[in-house]
């Protein structure tokens, strides 16, 4: 790695880069290093907070509607409770859900943000959405987001 890059690159940071390049390369390495690991420290902690704060939200989206079915093998919720969640509670809970009931594999975060943007713009026009992910069906439709597993895909020939 080229450590005189990195300080380049923080030229718009004069503060830290001052007092790393008191030290020369071997010390504005060392400092990058730090404080790359604090950020990722703080990020670990950060995920951990999002990881409990997405469980509560599963278990408030269960306990407040009578009619939901939170296991498997359908995942079925008020959509307007959904979808007054903060955005990344949102996307968090329909990985978890997409990953129990698809059968594709791991669903992937890009794909499931832009869904969880779709099922919000869908939500506040009443328009219904009905999509495949992971092997997963997603419904969202008179006032309810549905998950199931999708039907089997049709073979060529």
């Amino acid at each position: 790695a080229d450590p005189d890059l990195l300080a380049r690159a923080l030229q718009a940071w004069p503060e830290p880069v001052a007092i790393v390049d008191a030290g020369g390369p071997d010390r504005r390495l060392a400092w990058v290093n730090d404080a790359f690991a604090r950020l990722a420290g703080r990020l670990a902690r950060a995920d951990a907070a999002l990881d409990l704060m997405a469980d509560g939200a599963e278990r408030y989206l269960a306990a407040r509607d009578p009619d939901s079915s939170p296991g498997l093998p359908a995942y079925d919720v008020d959509a307007a409770a959904f979808g007054r969640l903060p955005e990344e509670i949102r996307v968090r809970l329909l990985l978890r859900v997409l990953d129990r009931i698809g059968h594709e594999g791991p669903a992937e975060c890009g794909k499931v943000e832009a869904l969880a943007s779709r099922l919000a713009g869908a939500a506040s026009s009443g328009e219904r959405v009905r999509q495949t992910l992971a092997g997963a069906l997603v419904t969202q439709a008179k006032g309810r987001l549905s998950l199931c597993p999708a039907p089997p895909r049709r073979r060529p020939g």
